[in-house]
């Protein structure tokens, strides 16, 4: 199957705050992958959502020699303070630079600024609450079975679940779990 088990899982029985098990979480390719058994959760977290990732790869967007740098610059996207420069993550991983028309890349416009963090860290929090509750999550992303930045927010919302509720609200978030518009595709209890 195209379906990646045991990263940034809690199936070795971890537990959140509460003391109660959390769900489990795992990665596929979208368009690729076989449908997931009755019960589990789909997120999409490609570029079109708020969890897909910033950095391009090289100037075209598609050279695989950036693909390490480009997950490693997200999951340090994701391990930052807030109000972290998103421009001085892709400097540090060798990402960006300015094109013969003058245009910046290394970082994709939409996903620049205080809204695009705010909106990261609500679906980071929604995911979380999820698997807290114990859910059955698949991440999906266009470039499985390829490094991916998908494993990265795995780790991140494996680490928010096992806070607890409480936690994260008192770390600064915010208590809106609604999906924004735009936000990745969430399927509950797909039946197949």
């Amino acid at each position: 199957g195209s379906w990646r088990g045991g990263v940034g899982t809690t199936e070795r029985g971890e537990t959140g705050g509460g003391g109660k098990k959390l769900g489990t979480m795992c990665i596929g390719c979208i368009g690729k992958a076989k449908p997931p058994r009755q019960g589990v959760g789909i997120e999409v977290v490609d570029r079109g959502t708020r969890l897909g990732n910033p950095f391009r790869m090289g100037q075209s967007g598609t050279d695989d020699r950036y693909r390490q740098a480009v997950c490693n610059a997200f999951k340090e996207l994701l391990s930052s303070k807030p109000g972290t420069c998103i421009m001085e993550i892709a400097e540090k991983h060798g990402l960006g630079g300015v094109d013969e028309e003058g245009r910046q890349w290394g970082v994709e416009g939409g996903f620049r600024g205080p809204h695009a963090e705010h909106s990261r860290r609500l679906a980071l929090e929604r995911l979380a609450k999820r698997i807290g509750n114990g859910e059955c999550l698949v991440l999906m992303c266009h470039c499985y079975p390829k490094q991916c930045h998908a494993e990265a927010i795995a780790e991140e919302v494996t680490r928010l679940a096992a806070l607890g509720e409480s936690r994260i609200m008192r770390e600064g978030a915010s208590n809106d779990t609604r999906p924004a518009r735009g936000e990745g595709v969430s399927i509950r209890d797909k039946r197949v």
